[in-house]
């Protein structure tokens, strides 16, 4: 079976050998063979460079004050038998509560990465390091590292994980803390994305068998809109009309006073970022049984499709829609049809100039985004089961989008951060490749200056007639026994 290796870090290839059902991509660059099966017939370059991939980020670019929210959530739902009778308990070994937690903090970290602080009201201490384009990793002390998404403004930073050994997944959010702060710098309207989960699960028994779990529908997405006015004053909407007033503080601290229609008070502190564009919340709230936490991005006042194009990390992090309980003919919990609906997931696109991108997201995909009222972003993504669109939102800065999606089994929240730009000519265009019976469709993030080739040696290339500034071309596979090898370049 013909393969073909790349002798230098020049090209990384993908190799596709006519006429069989396999075929081994060799990345060059990363030193790593992968294996496929089951596509067939054609050959093609993915990037082509002149050294190993770097990152604009730097340990320094991460010093300062750093404002933490965490959100925990069980991994899944344990129902433990008893006479022969599922009866659901904690999902944890040693405190009696559910895996539903809330925590803020605050790091102070130097310019080699080294950092202390408080979270949870505990103190903590590690480092910060640099793990690629648009990654940092987070190692507190005794425990294990953390992977964040950071976009390219180094002032968010963004994580999802699991502690498999206590059986529950964490979303993180970060944000750098401004030096400063005035409230004309704040001022301006706002977007809000929620996600509120149960803080506990309550087990009403009867004779040592459940009946019911009250919390079991504290599953919600929420969005809204604020308008942050420079004498301290605001108003908004979300699921009702509210007005109120706002403080700033140290350490990137915004103190927020909401009263809604049925003269109800709340407050809560928000978290913002250095560029003044994204606040986060913890919000917890014990009397009703919920958890919350809270995203809020200020409107662009003007933005294009071109302002999207690079690089993006993808954070999800999902829960239930509800708890459905299945009950016997006594009344008694025998099951829980969504104990298993908390899940998270990462992955990646690229973006062209034009808005299309593609994405390694739970598989290949192709999408477009495109721009609605300020600060809306709609994202359609096309994969082998259909296509969804979603409206989500973008920060001014326009290097984070958020949102959340919300259907009869789960709901979700997204979370993209548009990476640092690389520092050599090393860059991920995005290529992907969709092979079918006949023919193979290679997509990838267009700009004006980008182009598809061809060669049969790797060392002549041919330019692909109408490539240039497009994102897709379609190849006939060949009849006879053939190579062919496909790259996607930047012309000068």
């Amino acid at each position: 079976m013909p393969t073909v290796k790349i002798p230098t870090c020049n090209q990384a290839a993908i190799c596709l050998p006519i006429q069989s059902y396999s075929f081994t991509i060799y990345y060059n660059i990363m030193k790593t063979r992968l294996m496929f099966h089951q596509l067939s017939v054609c050959v093609a370059v993915y990037i082509a460079c002149t050294a190993c991939p770097a990152t604009a980020q730097t340990l320094t670019d991460l010093s300062g004050i750093w404002r933490i929210v965490g959100f925990s959530v069980p991994s899944q739902l344990t129902l433990i038998r008893t006479n022969q009778c599922p009866v659901p308990r904690k999902v944890i070994k040693k405190k009696k509560k559910d895996r539903f937690e809330l925590g803020n903090g605050m790091l102070s970290v130097n310019s080699q990465g080294a950092f202390s602080g408080t979270f949870e009201g505990h103190p903590t201490s590690g480092a910060f390091s640099i793990a690629g384009q648009g990654r940092v990793v987070v190692h507190p002390d005794g425990e294990i590292p953390l992977n964040f998404s950071i976009n390219s403004s180094l002032d968010f930073m963004a994580s999802v994980t699991s502690e498999t050994s206590q059986d529950f997944q964490d979303l993180t959010l970060l944000t750098k803390a401004p030096a400063s702060i005035a409230p004309s710098e704040v001022a301006g309207d706002w977007h809000i994305l929620s996600m509120n989960t149960p803080d506990r699960l309550t087990l009403v028994t009867t004779n040592g068998f459940v009946r019911d779990i009250p919390e079991r529908s504290h599953f919600e997405t929420g969005s809204g809109t604020l308008t942050l006015n420079t004498n301290g004053t605001l108003s908004g909407f979300m699921d009702n009309a509210f007005t109120g007033a706002y403080s700033l503080g140290a350490n990137g601290e915004v103190s927020v006073t909401v009263t809604n229609l049925e003269e109800e008070v709340f407050s809560v502190t928000l978290f913002i970022n250095a560029g003044k564009n994204i606040m986060i919340a913890g919000e917890p709230d014990a009397e009703s049984g919920y958890q919350e936490v809270l995203i809020f991005t200020k409107a662009p006042v003007s933005a294009t499709i071109a302002d999207l194009k690079g690089h993006w990390h993808i954070a999800a992090f999902g829960v239930p829609n509800q708890l459905t309980l299945s009950k016997d003919g006594d009344g008694d919990v025998v099951d829980i049809f969504e104990k298993t609906r908390f899940e998270f997931e990462e992955g990646s696109l690229m973006a062209g100039h034009n808005g299309f991108f593609t994405s390694q997201f739970e598989g290949s995909s192709t999408g477009n985004f495109s721009l609605g009222s300020p600060g809306v972003v709609t994202v359609t993504e096309t994969d082998e089961e259909g296509q969804e669109s979603f409206s989500m939102r973008v920060n001014a800065a326009r290097d984070v989008i958020v949102g959340v999606t919300a259907d009869s089994f789960n709901q979700e929240l997204f979370i993209l951060t548009k990476s640092p730009p690389s520092t050599n000519s090393a860059q991920n265009l995005g290529f992907v490749m969709f092979p079918s019976q006949t023919n193979l469709v290679f997509n990838w993030a267009s700009d004006v200056t980008r182009k598809l080739q061809c060669s049969t040696n790797l060392l002549d290339w041919d330019d692909v007639p109408g490539t240039l500034a497009t994102n897709a071309h379609e190849v006939a596979l060949p009849s006879s026994q053939t190579n062919k090898y496909f790259r996607v370049i930047e012309t000068p």
